[in-house]
């Protein structure tokens, strides 16, 4: 059976690229390390710019999404609409929805909440103290 230069390169580069995938899949392996246990939430008690006080305990035995947030962040400000879609539809389920801006004051939000209104709880965390206690990359 005659081998053609052009079959020997395909062959070889199917080789090479298969040899990198797993190359590729064993380095990210070794950059991940698994958790022993999912850490507990930690609670946190915050303002939101209506003044209301939110506590993580307020959502105890409640299946919820946490999402922390900015209002300089374009990719934050895109999801929003989205986020007050899912609280609509997610809400008479019981499920809860809450973003935690980061490092902002009222006044930030309440001029983002202009622009872009959503009705599920956004507690402050003015000083990102709630935050760091939280195990986010």
């Amino acid at each position: 059976m005659r081998i053609t230069i052009e079959r020997a390169a395909l062959g070889l580069a199917t080789l090479l690229l298969i040899a990198a995938t797993a190359m590729t899949a064993s380095a990210s392996e070794q950059l991940l390390t698994s958790m022993k246990e999912a850490p507990l939430a930690p609670d946190f008690e915050l303002s939101g710019p209506d003044g209301e006080t939110y506590q993580l305990s307020d959502f105890q035995g409640q299946p919820f999404i946490v999402n922390f947030w900015a209002t300089w962040c374009p990719p934050c400000r895109a999801e929003m609409p989205a986020m007050q879609r899912a609280w609509e539809q997610l809400q008479p389920e019981g499920i809860g929805v809450i973003a935690i801006n980061v490092g902002e004051d009222a006044e930030a939000v309440k001029a983002f909440l202009e622009q872009v209104p959503v009705s599920f709880p956004l507690p402050l965390d003015t000083d990102s103290k709630a935050t760091q206690r939280w195990p986010l990359r």
